[in-house]
C-alpha cells in the first residue's frame, strides 16, 4: 500500500468531519512526523469531539467506512474507540482507521492542546496532538512499539513541557513508566 493512500484517506475523512462540524485530532503514528520522528504507519488514528457513539457511527456509515468488529464501539478504559476499515474508490486495499471518543480530562486537555497544522499532500490544514499528549497517550496503550515511540519522541523533542508530562503521568498513573524513560 501507498502512503500517499493513507494521506488521501485521511484527507477525505477529514473532509467529511470538517463539514459536519466535528472537532478532530490526529493522534498515533501519523502524528509522529510532525515531532521529527518519521515512522511508517498504514493506519489513521483520530480523536473525535462527538456528543454520542450514533453520531459517531453515522459519521463512519457516510465515509464507508466498514466497522471490524460488533458491537462496534468497544470501550478500553476513559476512551470509546471503533476500529474501522476503509477501501478507497477503484483500490484493492484496506486502510485501518480507529476512531476515539472520550470526555475524560486528560482527553479535553488534549483536544484544547492540539495544534493546526499543514499536512502535506492535504488540502485542508489538520490538527495534531502536542508531543506531550501522544507521549502520553502512548504510555497508556503501553504496546513496546509505543514506548519505543516515547523514547525517540522525548530525545528528539527537547524542549518539551515536562511540568505537564509529570503532572498528567501523575494524573493518568503513569508516573512509573514516564520515569522507565530517559528524559
Amino acid at each position: 500500500m501507498t502512503p500517499n493512500l493513507v494521506i488521501q484517506t485521511l484527507d477525505r475523512i477529514w473532509t467529511e468531519l470538517e463539514s459536519r462540524g466535528v472537532v478532530a485530532t490526529l493522534v498515533g503514528g501519523l502524528a509522529l512526523p510532525i515531532w521529527n520522528y518519521p515512522r511508517s504507519t498504514q493506519d489513521i488514528d483520530l480523536l473525535l469531539a462527538v456528543d454520542d457513539d450514533q453520531q459517531l457511527l453515522s459519521i463512519c456509515e457516510a465515509l464507508d467506512c466498514r466497522p471490524k468488529r460488533q458491537p462496534a464501539i468497544v470501550e478500553l478504559g476513559s476512551v470509546r474507540v471503533l476500529q474501522a476499515e476503509y477501501s478507497p474508490p477503484g483500490e484493492y486495499v484496506e486502510i485501518d482507521v480507529d476512531f476515539l471518543i472520550g470526555q475524560s480530562e486528560f482527553l479535553q486537555s488534549l483536544s484544547s492542546r492540539n495544534i493546526a497544522i499543514d499536512f502535506a499532500g492535504l488540502e485542508n490544514r489538520i490538527r495534531v496532538a502536542t508531543c506531550e499528549d501522544l507521549i502520553l497517550l502512548k504510555m497508556q496503550a503501553g504496546r513496546l512499539i509505543d514506548l519505543a515511540d516515547c523514547q525517540r519522541l522525548i530525545e528528539l523533542n527537547p524542549d518539551l513541557d515536562r511540568v505537564y508530562l509529570e503532572l498528567w503521568a501523575g494524573k493518568l498513573n503513569l508516573t512509573s513508566e514516564l520515569d522507565k524513560l530517559e528524559y
